[in-house]
Order: C-alpha cells, then structure tokens, then sequence
C-alpha cells in the first residue's frame, strides 16, 4: 500500500515526463533525442535491480535487524557527505556512467535502512551529474521500480502468500499519507 502511495505522488509529479515518454515509445523517429536517452538510461539502470532485487532479495534479510538498518542510515549518511563535499564539475544530462552508478546504487538501497532515492542521487552527484537532474533521475528512476515492488505484493496477497488484513481505514490512511508525503519530496 506505500508502495502504490509512493507510486502515485510520483506519476503525479512526473505526468509531463512520462506522457513525452510514451510518446517516445509510441513514436520513436519523432521523439526527442533527450527524452529518447533518459528513458534507455531508465531501462538501463532499472534491469539489474529488478533481477537482483526477484533473485538476492531473500539474501539480505540477515541485515533486516537495528544494527543492519543503523549500518545502511550510516552508509547513506557517509555517501551523500561524499557527493557534498567531493563535487565534480556538475552535468545537467544524466550520462552512461551516471546511470550505470545509479544501477549499482540502486541495487545496493534493497539493503533495510538505505534511501532508494537518496542513494541513487548521490550515485548520481558522485559521477559528475548536478544535484538538480541527478534527483529527477532518481525519482524517475523509482517509478518502474516501485512499480514492480508494489506489483509483486499485490501478486503475493492475491495468491495467498502473503497474509494481508483488510482494514480499510487503515489501509487508506497509509496510501495518502505515502502519496502526500512523496508529492511533496
């Protein structure tokens, strides 16, 4: 139910973005150059997280404890420190290192405790991108994945796997809350 919140503050935010999106998918020849990129760095990028993330994700449960969680708090603090005080000289394109750092990156945020975005951002300051575009990628980024995470809940209850409670008062006070809070990151 996050998920679909988070999900939803981002298509709302970013309606513009993927309706060009669509338009490159629809009409690749007549599509914009930049649009065309960001999207097949989207792709790019979101891949391996979605293998890693179907096949490795019962793999880091073991840091699913407050140490584990503190340690990824710690790591994302220490990167984005990093991505402050080491600046490169900033880009406003995300490029092919950028996205395949971000990639890397967005692997490792499956860790408990790891921002998706935040590190993703990072990733993306660190490979010489502007703070600016470096968290619009990220974010654009979030989509197909969160997609997919909420997806496969859904998939999981529906099958029975996954043992759900249907309240709907709570259960909605946790979709907006999600979707507010995103809308206004």
């Amino acid at each position: 139910v996050l998920h679909g919140g988070s999900l939803a503050a981002l298509i709302a935010v970013f309606h513009t973005e993927l309706k060009r999106f669509w338009h490159v998918v629809r009409a690749p020849k007549k599509a914009d150059t930049k649009d065309k990129n960001i999207l097949y760095w989207i792709l790019f990028a979101t891949i391996p997280t979605l293998v890693f993330g179907y096949f490795g994700s019962d793999s880091l449960e073991i840091f699913r404890t407050p140490n584990g969680v503190a340690g990824g708090l710690l790591f994302c603090a220490l990167l984005f420190l990093a991505a402050e005080r080491f600046p490169k000289k900033k880009s406003d394109a995300t490029t092919k290192r950028s996205a395949a750092l971000s990639a890397l990156f967005q692997i490792i945020a499956l860790l408990p405790g790891v921002s998706r975005s935040g590190i993703v951002t990072a990733a993306g300051m660190l490979s010489g991108t502007s703070r600016k575009e470096a968290t619009r990628f990220a974010f654009l980024l979030g989509i197909p994945v969160i997609t997919a995470a909420f997806s496969y809940s859904l998939l999981q209850i529906l099958l029975g796997e996954v043992l759900f409670s249907l309240d709907v008062l709570r259960i909605g006070i946790g979709f907006i809350a999600s979707a507010v809070s995103g809308f206004f990151m």
